[in-house]
C-alpha cells in the first residue's frame, strides 16, 4: 500500500507538467547543497553519495528535541532499543549503532556507545535551536572522515552568525493521555550578531527540556526513564580579512536520567548524571589557489550511574571518555579536478574502574586524499585514506564514486569502498579487566578492527516539484568483535574479545518529495531490508525487513497555517527469547499530527498530537524490548525578533 501510494503520486506528477510550468511562484522541490559526503560544496543528486538534508524548519515541524527526533522518517534509519528507559539508537542501512559516525560541523564528539553500555548519550549534545540543518550520509566515508564511518555520517552543521543582530524563544510542553506520567517541558533561547561591525560576530543558544519518567501498567518500573537536559552553546567568528576567518566555540551540555528498575528481585531507582562539553578553535583561509581548514578541539562525556536501593545501598560506577584532535583539510582546484587533501592527529583517553591502571589512552594518525573529476556527463570521485592506530597498526579505506547524467533529469549513481571501525579501548587494552555477576572481561591488544566492504547503485530523478530516488546497497561486514569464552575459574566463565563474527546487510531504499499545486506537500520513503549473521547464516535481531514513513502537508498560505500528518510503519524483526530462541516480533504503525500558526512576522504557535492511535507495543507482544511513548499532545510557541 506505501509503495502503491508513492507510484500514485509520481504519476499525479507527470498531469501535472503543465500545471508547473505556468505557475512558477508555487513551492518547489529544490536541489540541496550538501558538503559532507565530499568536502565541498555540491547538489544531492550530484553528490558522491547518499544523501538527505533535513533543514531547519523540518526540524522545527517535528518538535524535535534531540538527534533522533529530528532525523526520523528517512529511508535508510532503523531505531533499535536498548532495552533500558526506553532508549533507543541510530542505525543506518541495519548495521550496529557503533557503526554511524556523528559529526558537529564536522567535529568528532567524544563517542560513548561503543564504552557504556545501552548508551544513547550521543543524541543530545547541542541545542537543537542552534541547528541549521542536518546532513546524513548513507554509506562508507572512512576515506574522509576515519573510523566508524562504516554504515555512514551524520553530520550537524549550527548556524552561522547573523550580519544584524537577531533572537528567539520558544516555550512549550505537552502531556500523556493516560496520566501515567511522561508531562514535557521545554525552553529554548537563540541569539546572534555583530559585535564590532562586520569584524567580530557572537551566536549564543541555550535550551531546557524535561520529560517526566513513565512506569508500566502493571509494575512499579520505568518503562520510559525521566530525563532533564540543559545545554548551552556559544560561538565567537572573527574576520581577520578578507580571506582569514576565525572561529571559537563551546557547547555544555547536563543530561540527567533516572528511573525505577529491579536487578535479580531487588528494587533500586537508578540515576545518570552525564556532563559533555566541547571546545573548538577553527582557522580558514584562502589563498590563490588553495583553502585551507584546520580545527582544534576536544569533546568530553563524564558519567556518574548511582543505583540507590530500597536497603539503603549505594552502587556507584563512573566512565569517562575524551577525544583531543588536530586536524587539517585542504581543497584545491586544478583545472577539471578538485582536490581535497589532509591530515588528522587524535588522542582518545578513557577514565573507567574497569581498567586496571584506570585509565588508558590511544593515538591515532591519518593522511588522507580525495579527486574529484568532472569529465562531461560524468562526475567521478576517487580517494583513499590511511589510519595509523598505536595497537592494531595502520588501516587503509579506498573509495570510488560515479554519477552519471542520464538526462536533464535523471542521473545514475554507483559507488563502491571500504570503511573500519576501530576497537573500543576497553575491547583492546590489555589494562581492561571488569566482572559482572558470574563473568569476567579482559581486553585483548592484538583485536583487529572491523572491516567492510559497501556498494551501491541507483537513480536520482530532480524536476521542479519532484524528488525521487531508488538505490540498491550491498554491505559486508568481517573480523567483527565479539567475547569469546577462554576459561574458568570457580563460578566465574573468563572472556576475551576476538575477532570471529561476519554480517551482510542488503537492500533497497525510495525516497520520493512532492510538491503539488495549491499549497499541498507529500513525501514518503520506504526501505527493504536483508540483514543476516554470515557466522550463522541467520538473520541479525532487530532489523527490520520494512519500515516506511510518509508525510502529507497542506499550507493555507492566505491563513498562515499548516497542517500535516506524519505516519511511521515499522515491519517484522526478530528478537532473542527464552532459551537463545528467536521471537518475531509483529509490524505497527504510529501516526502524529501538527497544526503551524504563524500570527505575524515575530509570533508562531504550534499544536502536535503524537501516536493519535495510541499504540502500546506490549499489547502486540511481550517480547518487544522497547516502547513507543503513549498518546501526547502539546503546544509550542515561539517568536522572533
Amino acid at each position: 500500500m506505501f509503495l502503491e501510494l508513492l507510484l500514485l503520486v509520481f504519476l499525479m506528477n507527470e498531469s501535472n507538467e503543465a500545471a508547473e510550468q505556468k505557475d512558477t511562484n508555487e513551492q518547489t522541490v529544490s536541489e540541496t547543497i550538501q558538503v559532507t559526503a565530499s568536502g565541498f560544496e555540491s547538489l544531492i543528486s550530484e553528490a558522491p553519495g547518499e544523501v538527505t538534508v533535513i533543514s531547519q524548519e523540518q526540524i522545527k515541524e517535528k518538535g524535535a528535541t534531540n538527534l533522533i527526533e529530528a532525523i526520523q522518517g528517512h529511508a535508510g534509519l532503523f531505531f533499535s532499543g536498548e532495552g533500558v528507559g526506553g532508549r533507543k539508537t541510530i542505525t543506518i542501512r541495519g548495521l550496529n549503532d557503533k557503526h554511524a559516525l556523528i559529526l558537529i560541523d564536522g567535529k568528532r564528539i567524544a563517542a560513548s556507545n561503543a564504552v557504556m553500555g545501552h548508551s544513547d548519550f550521543e543524541y543530545s549534545w547541542i541545542p537543537v535551536n542552534s541547528i541549521e540543518r542536518i546532513e546524513i550520509v548513507r554509506g562508507p566515508l572512512s576515506a574522509l572522515y576515519g573510523s566508524e564511518a562504516v554504515g555512514g555520517v551524520i553530520n550537524v552543521i549550527t548556524k552561522e552568525a547573523t550580519p544584524s543582530w537577531k533572537s528567539s524563544i520558544e516555550l512549550g510542553g505537552g502531556v500523556r493521555e493516560d496520566d501515567r506520567g511522561g508531562e514535557s517541558t521545554r525552553v529554548g533561547f537563540y541569539t546572534s550578531g555583530p559585535l564590532s561591525s562586520d569584524m567580530v560576530s557572537l551566536q549564543v543558544a541555550a535550551t531546557y527540556s524535561k520529560n517526566e519518567s513513565v512506569p508500566f501498567q502493571d509494575v512499579p518500573y520505568s518503562e520510559i526513564e525521566g530525563s532533564e537536559v540543559t545545554s548551552v552553546s556559544t560561538g565567537l567568528d572573527v574576520t581577520l580579512n578578507e580571506n582569514h576567518f576565525i572561529n571559537f566555540d563551546a557547547t555544555f551540555t547536563q543530561d540527567d536520567r533516572w528511573r525505577d528498575a529491579s536487578s535479580r528481585g531487588k528494587e533500586y531507582l537508578g540515576e545518570y548524571d552525564l556532563a559533555k562539553q566541547q571546545f573548538s578553535l577553527a582557522w580558514k583561509g584562502i589563498f590563490s589557489k588553495v583553502m585551507a581548514d584546520v580545527k582544534l578541539y576536544y569533546s568530553e562525556i563524564d558519567k556518574d550511574a548511582i543505583s540507590t536501593y530500597k536497603s539503603g545501598r549505594v552502587k556507584k560506577s563512573t566512565d569517562l571518555v575524551s577525544n583531543q584532535v588536530l586536524e587539517a583539510r585542504f581543497y584545491s582546484e586544478i583545472g577539471s579536478h578538485r582536490l581535497s587533501y589532509g591530515g588528522e592527529l587524535r588522542k582518545e583517553h578513557l577514565e573507567s574502574a574497569t581498567l586496571t591502571t584506570k585509565e588508558d589512552d590511544a593515538q591515532y594518525q591519518a593522511l588522507f586524499i580525495q579527486d574529484e573529476w568532472s569529465t562531461g556527463k560524468l562526475l567521478l570521485t576517487t580517494g583513499i585514506r590511511m589510519d595509523d592506530h598505536e595497537f592494531f597498526g595502520s588501516e587503509v579505506s579506498p573509495r570510488i564514486y560515479g554519477v552519471y547524467e542520464l538526462t536533464e533529469n535523471w542521473n545514475l549513481k554507483a559507488g563502491y569502498g571500504g570503511a573500519f571501525n576501530a576497537p573500543t579501548l576497553k575491547q583492546i587494552s590489555p589494562n581492561y579487566h571488569a566482572t559482572f555477576g558470574p563473568h569476567q572481561f579482559f581486553g585483548n591488544p592484538d583485536l583487529k578492527p572491523e572491516t567492510s566492504k559497501n556498494a551501491e547503485v541507483g537513480f536520482h530523478y530532480q524536476r521542479a516539484r519532484v524528488h525521487f530516488r531508488a538505490i540498491y546497497f550491498d554491505n559486508k561486514i568481517k573480523d567483527m568483535i565479539a567475547w569469546n569464552k577462554i576459561g574458568q575459574e570457580g563460578h566465574q566463565a573468563i572472556y576475551e574479545g576476538i575477532n570471529i563474527d561476519k554480517a551482510s546487510t542488503s537492500g533497497v531504499e525510495l525516497e520520493y518529495d512532492y510538491h503539488p499545486p495549491c499549497g499541498f506537500q507529500m513525501s514518503g520513503q520506504l526501505t527493504f531490508l536483508d540483514a543476516k549473521d554470515d557466522t550463522t547464516d541467520e538473520d541479525l535481531l532487530y532489523k527490520p525487513e520494512q519500515s516506511g514513513n510518509i508525510r502529507l502537508a497542506y499550507l493555507f498560505s492566505g491563513m498562515n497555517m499548516k497542517f500535516g500528518i506524519n505516519g511511521r510503519y515499522i515491519g517484522k524483526q526478530l528478537t532473542s527469547g527464552s532459551e537463545l530462541s528467536t521471537v518475531s516480533l509483529p509490524s505497527y504503525s504510529i501516526l502524529d499530527l501538527f497544526a503551524t500558526k504563524r500570527f505575524n512576522d515575530m509570533f508562531e504557535a504550534q499544536l502536535y498530537f503524537k501516536n493519535i492511535t495510541d499504540k502500546y507495543l506490549l499489547d502486540e507482544s511481550d517480547d518487544f524490548g522497547y516502547v513507543e511513548p503513549g498518546r501526547s499532545y502539546g503546544l509550542i510557541l515561539r517568536a522572533s525578533f
